[in-house]
């Protein structure tokens, strides 16, 4: 099946364009749609409106679709991937206890990585980073205060540091807690930052 758009292969029960993004209406949808036009009176703009709004979410979420889907043919995986942000980040908001941050942190040695049998077919659910980043926030909040509010400019370095640092540490500690094989550890994470911040 190609697209009637630009021409380019589609991938198996894809509803949308992995090249250009065009939405792929079959022919029974087409037939469907040409009978209910016909024997439909005219709608108002007010559905039009929405009938647009959800045309064009379903567009976004195919493209999201198709992304997944190329991605998860590069690993060797078949079909789209059908990712529910809402449930990724479901963590976030729940209370965890200091053990469940203690057994993320020693994850990845060679006494904790799972075996490939062992390993959890469903997305991880990370909220470590959510910390990482409220921790920074409230940290900067305050430098930022002492900075401004008392007149102290040795404060400034530090509100720079943490300014800067905030999203990068959270969004790598993000990364770290997706990692399903769980073979990567914390200490190897921080090397590579270190490292990497050298470097650049």
């Amino acid at each position: 099946m190609f697209c009637t758009n630009c021409g380019n292969k589609l991938i198996s029960e894809s509803r949308f364009c992995s090249s250009c993004g065009n939405l792929i209406i079959t022919q029974k949808e087409n037939t469907k749609v040409q009978l209910a036009t016909e024997d439909a009176p005219e709608q108002s703009t007010t559905e039009e409106k929405q009938t647009t709004t959800k045309n064009i979410q379903e567009q976004m979420k195919g493209t999201f679709l198709n992304a997944t889907g190329k991605i998860n043919a590069m690993l060797g995986e078949q079909g789209n991937f059908d990712l529910n942000l809402r449930d990724v980040f479901s963590a976030v908001f729940k209370k965890h206890t200091k053990e469940e941050g203690e057994t993320l942190f020693i994850t990845g040695t060679k006494q904790t990585t799972p075996k490939k049998h062992e390993i959890s077919t469903s997305w991880p659910k990370p909220w470590l980073f959510s910390r990482v980043l409220l921790f920074f926030v409230i940290t900067y909040v305050l430098l930022y205060i002492s900075t401004f509010s008392f007149q102290n400019i040795n404060a400034l370095p530090g509100l720079i540091i943490i300014g800067s640092f905030a999203v990068p540490v959270s969004l790598l500690i993000f990364f770290w807690e997706t990692n399903a094989p769980r073979n990567i550890s914390f200490y190897e994470i921080a090397k590579m930052l270190l490292i990497g911040g050298a470097g650049s």
